[in-house]
């Protein structure tokens, strides 16, 4: 019997598309026949099966609804696209928001995406329905297309303050539209359990709704959590002698010294603070200090080019990756 689930929450960027997304493929690995329905005009779960541009796209869940509002036949195979791990979808692009606003004008226009969604219960396992992120009228068509609701929620203020008024819309649409629809619990995401805001409302969120909540978390993994191995650095110092013009600037740095010392000067005018600020430019590359000087063979950025490049060079054959991290130095003189 195929069980057809909406994910859904009116919060933005709480996990929706990466739920469906990963539940939808875990099934597939073990064998169940999944359909994954993109009901977002922002195509987001299409992006996620490798469709990098969906307004190309021919076939969509725009047409097979309209066909529906239009009494037309639906081929059950049409627009299906099929990923490498099993799970099929049924994909959307931005006219899907179009066809909410034109959706005001049908009859019985809530019980729409049920048409469709019941063309393919026969030939799947599970349905799962990724929904927009708002209350509106696809929303409720999902809902009212399914056999139960996964609300997937961060533990932040904003995503937990909208629960109750998504629940209430919950029981409103098995109230008056599904009587069968079930909450089958609120999925906590992204939780991060290092900090005390993450950690607060979680608590708050399951002492609220403790029955709906789902015991298992999507949970923040770090490096040192997943205990994954650690590359060994070998560490690489070069030491480059000073250009002509740094020795100029020592030079310079030293007799403004010596007159400070001396009160030769008005501290408005320079002073050690001062000093010691220009003195910092004697670690920049040159150029930085004046861009009218010419490019330098002794400089910071010439030698870090050159050590990049030659491990390129001796790697090649390997097709190693290197990851170059650069300071302010080198970030202005490669733009």
């Amino acid at each position: 019997m195929c069980q057809v689930i909406a994910i859904t929450n009116q919060k933005g960027g709480v996990g929706k598309t990466t739920t469906t997304f990963h539940l939808g493929t875990k099934l597939a690995q073990e064998g169940k026949r999944v359909l994954l329905i993109d009901a977002d005009p922002q195509a987001s779960l299409t992006v996620c099966f490798g469709i990098r541009d969906a307004d190309t796209l021919d076939t969509t869940l725009t047409n097979a609804l309209q066909a529906i509002v239009e009494d037309e036949p639906i081929d059950p195979e049409m627009g299906i696209r099929t990923h490498e791990e099993g799970a099929k979808l049924f994909p959307a692009n931005i006219e899907l928001a179009s066809f909410e606003t034109a959706m005001i004008n049908v009859m019985s226009r809530e019980y729409i995406m049920r048409e469709f969604v019941n063309i393919h219960r026969p030939n799947f396992d599970y349905i799962l329905i990724d929904c927009m992120p708002s209350l509106g009228m696809l929303t409720v068509n999902a809902l009212a297309a399914a056999d139960s609701v996964i609300i997937p929620s961060q533990p932040s203020f904003l995503s937990a303050k909208g629960l109750d008024l998504l629940l209430h819309s919950v029981a409103k649409v098995k109230r008056s539209i599904n009587p069968t629809l079930d909450i089958s619990g609120i999925l906590l995401t992204m939780v991060d359990d290092r900090t005390n805001n993450a950690r607060d409302i979680a608590t708050t969120i399951r002492a609220s709704y403790g029955d709906a909540m789902f015991k298992e978390v999507a949970d923040v993994q770090t490096a040192d959590m997943l205990k994954l191995p650690v590359p060994e650095a070998h560490y690489h110092n070069v030491v480059l002698k000073p250009s002509e013009h740094q020795k100029e600037m020592v030079a310079d740095l030293s007799t403004r010294a010596e007159r400070v010392r001396n009160k030769m000067v008005n501290s408005s005018e320079d002073n050690m603070l001062l000093i010691t600020n220009d003195g910092r430019k004697l670690a920049l590359d040159q150029r930085l200090v004046n861009p009218m000087l010419p490019d330098s063979d002794t400089g910071k950025v010439t030698a870090c080019a050159n050590i990049v490049y030659d491990i390129w060079q001796r790697t090649t054959p390997r097709r190693s990756t290197q990851m170059v991290f650069c300071d302010r130095v080198a970030i202005r003189c490669y733009k």
